[in-house]
């Protein structure tokens, strides 16, 4: 392995707490010394340097390599931002720039990407179908012809071999290239929540061009599976009206699979076949495809966030009513509501904030045994065990092995059975809270849902998604940032 190379790494963070946690990780897996660089750090072979929270980071004009660190942008989603280091790096190093995308939400690195083509680098992208969150990696891939696509492991192992072949380091500039890091792979799984960083983290690296690669791998289902998968989610339509062609389909081919290890060996042929015998197995199928996994207060930090995003929404709706004259509601809409805790967990919240304007929350979801059980508001402790004693105690009361949610509560909110798409309301909305539905839809039906909700809301309206997933450029477009770290944001 040469000294001349050193790692840079940009990685989506909120706070500089995160980085020291992911620092102490590289610096406990990692074969290389890693350091968070000040500004005018200069770059040395053989270290690895991770850029500072809330610091977009380049590298600067002189003859020596040193990174120069800079707030982010007022527009910026992101931070640190991939493209300004990637445009600043093919900007001074030309085809000895690689570009290495992994899992990561939002679409921060493609126009990097994109500078780094023109200036003939390499860009390496991990496949989306293993990412834990594959909006980086798609759009980077949609945004560029990658020279390689492949899962963290054969990423790893092709660039040591780049690194082995003999080619000589340049001696003017040390490269800036990525040495596989044995915790690569734990900066990349879901259950990473231990170290506390946010889902982005997107090694940013250059160095040599036209080194030998393996073709591109392609990760896409077989054309039996999708074959198969398109009779069975028309044979789902056309038994419950429910209609799957906007899910991913790598998504649906995991429940499926999973439903179908479960059954074991008792269909003969196919399990298309199967299901056109058996359409008791079709319905339950259905409930097995529409995941509704939800818990009160998910995410405890993001209300906190939510209650001071509230704030200015409450105030404005109170002088619209001083002003008018005339009585109003805070409107809430919850979309993909599953069991109601979301739902409840906002009309608990707006108890909270001790609101004297009335308050209706509509909640939506196309699971129809998800919507009885959130119109009976009753929950096994399980349920409850993540919510604070006191407010259990205040709006809970225990019913035999359940607890049943005060009525009043209950009061507030109406659940809909039926396709959020098909949804179109009378009135528009003050705050929709969309959290964890869009994970599971194709980047299209992502952007029309994003444009469908923007449609239902006020001016001003509040809005929040899912902690893992992210608004596309067009998405941005509707929505300004309020809090990127717990994704909230305001109706343009």
């Amino acid at each position: 392995m040469s000294d001349e190379t050193a790692i840079v790494i940009a990685q989506h963070m909120a706070r500089d707490e995160h980085a020291r946690l992911v620092l102490s990780l590289l610096n406990k897996e990692g074969s290389w010394p890693a350091e968070i660089p000040d500004d005018g750090t200069e770059l040395v072979g053989g270290r690895v340097y991770l850029l500072p929270a809330e610091q977009d980071g380049a590298v600067s004009d002189s003859d020596k390599a040193q990174l120069k660190l800079m707030p982010p942008a007022e527009d910026s989603y992101s931070s640190p931002s991939v493209n300004q280091l990637l445009r600043s790096l093919a900007e001074h190093y030309g085809s000895r720039v690689l570009a290495l995308i992994l899992s990561g939400a939002g679409s921060d690195g493609a126009q990097g990407c994109r500078v780094v083509k023109q200036n003939q680098g390499q860009v390496w992208i991990q496949s989306p179908e293993e990412a834990a969150y594959d909006s980086m990696p798609q759009t980077a891939s949609e945004a560029v012809k990658a020279d390689y696509i492949g899962t963290i492991a054969d990423i790893s192992l092709n660039l040591q071999q780049l690194l082995t072949t003999g080619n000589e380091p340049y001696a003017d500039h040390p490269e800036i290239f990525s040495k596989p890091i044995r915790s690569t792979s734990k900066l990349t799984e879901a259950d990473s929540k231990p170290i506390g960083v946010t889902p982005d983290r997107t090694p940013v690296v250059s160095g040599h061009a036209g080194a030998r690669l393996e073709p591109q791998q392609d990760q896409a289902s077989t054309g039996t599976e999708e074959e198969e998968l398109q009779q069975i989610t028309h044979l789902i339509e056309d038994h419950t009206g429910i209609s799957f062609a906007g899910y991913k389909q790598e998504t649906l081919l995991r429940r499926i699979d999973k439903r179908k290890s479960q059954i074991g060996t008792r269909y003969d042929s196919s399990y298309a076949e199967y299901l056109q015998r058996h359409p008791g197995e079709l319905e339950l199928l259905e409930q097995y495809l529409l995941v509704s996994v939800s818990s009160f207060f998910r995410d405890a930090d993001v209300f906190r966030g939510l209650s001071l995003t509230l704030t200015p929404i409450i105030e404005q709706k109170r002088a619209l009513i001083a002003q008018s004259g005339i009585p109003n509601r805070l409107r809430f809409l919850v979309a993909g509501c599953a069991t109601g805790e979301e739902a409840y967990s906002l009309a608990i919240l707006c108890r909270q904030l001790e609101l004297t304007i009335p308050v209706e929350i509509l909640a939506v979801d196309l699971n129809r045994d998800a919507i009885r059980i959130a119109q009976k508001g009753e929950y096994s402790a399980k349920k409850l065990s993540e919510m604070p004693s006191e407010l259990v105690e205040r709006y809970f009361v225990s019913h035999g092995d359940c607890f049943v949610l005060d009525k009043s509560i209950r009061e507030e909110v109406r659940f809909i059975q039926g396709d959020i798409f098909a949804q179109n309301f009378d009135e528009a909305f003050d705050f929709v809270s969309c959290r964890n539905l869009m994970i599971y839809l194709k980047r299209e039906e992502q952007d029309r849902l994003i444009n469908h909700l923007y449609q239902q809301m006020n001016a001003g309206a509040g809005f929040v998604i899912g902690m893992t997933e992210s608004l596309s450029p067009d998405g941005l477009k509707l929505f300004s940032t309020q809090d990127y770290y717990h994704r909230i944001f305001k109706r343009r």
